[in-house]
């Protein structure tokens, strides 16, 4: 997928992990080879780029010393030039409901948790972000990040389709489309990538046994867990404890 020929302005990292940018840039380049890439380390510097050259697509954290992506967001919104620049926001953070809140006011905003998305799933909602296919309105947009908190603040415990959709105040249908629409995944995939993220930071950090943690995480069944692990790993949990690095 090479660069469009209108596209010419850059597309800007924001993240203070050195890391991460670098990630984020290997993923750019690997799905619009041939467009220019500027980095910033937090919100001032990511602003100031932006004063400069407007950009066609901002991959923005939201928790950063100093100004946060938050309040980058609000100042772009606020900028008639930086208006309506598609912000795709990779984030540890745990939504709440005054983020979603926040984020409902403003269009062309995609939210989604660091480590979800494979590369090739991540290219392809870059790509909707840059080129304005399937973009959902802010009302539709702000269901999907509403189930987003939703299921990052209940994924301990079992959670059904209709809970989801309930919660949000949608039918069934019309969330898992909306969801898939914005995300190119279903809520039940995200659920699964998501509790394992937090397994895996379980395993790193603590001694618990490995079928306390899949019950931490909402798996009521250890074998289930390791099964999914595995799949989404390529590892088992235990071989995950033993080399995390791997």
């Amino acid at each position: 997928m090479r660069c469009a020929r209108r596209q010419l302005t850059p597309i800007l990292i924001v993240d203070d992990d050195p890391e991460v940018r670098a990630s984020h840039q290997s993923l750019v380049l690997a799905g619009f080879p041939g467009c220019p890439i500027r980095t910033a380390e937090d919100g001032s510097a990511a602003l100031a780029a932006m004063s400069e050259e407007v950009p066609a697509l901002v991959l923005l954290d939201l928790v950063m010393p100093g100004l946060g992506g938050a309040e980058v967001l609000d100042r772009m919104r606020a900028d008639p030039r930086l208006r309506h620049v598609p912000v795709v926001i990779l984030s540890n953070k745990l939504l709440g409901l005054d983020d979603v809140k926040r984020f409902e006011h403003h269009a062309h905003v995609i939210f989604q948790s660091k480590g979800i998305w494979s590369e090739g799933e991540a290219i392809r909602a870059l790509n909707r972000a840059l080129f304005g296919t399937e973009d959902l309105p802010p009302h539709t947009s702000s269901l999907v990040k509403q189930a987003l908190a939703y299921l990052q603040h209940n994924y301990t415990r079992s959670i059904s389709r209709w809970e989801i959709a309930e919660a949000v105040g949608a039918s069934e249908d019309y969330l898992t489309r909306v969801f898939n629409r914005e995300l190119g995944i279903s809520p039940s995939v995200y659920l699964n990538r998501y509790r394992i993220l937090q397994a895996k930071t379980l395993l790193r950090t603590t001694t618990l046994s490995i079928g306390s943690i899949a019950h931490q995480v909402g798996f009521k069944d250890q074998t289930y867990f390791s099964r999914v692990f595995s799949k989404l790993s390529s590892v088992s949990p235990q071989a995950f404890r033993d080399n995390p690095d791997s």
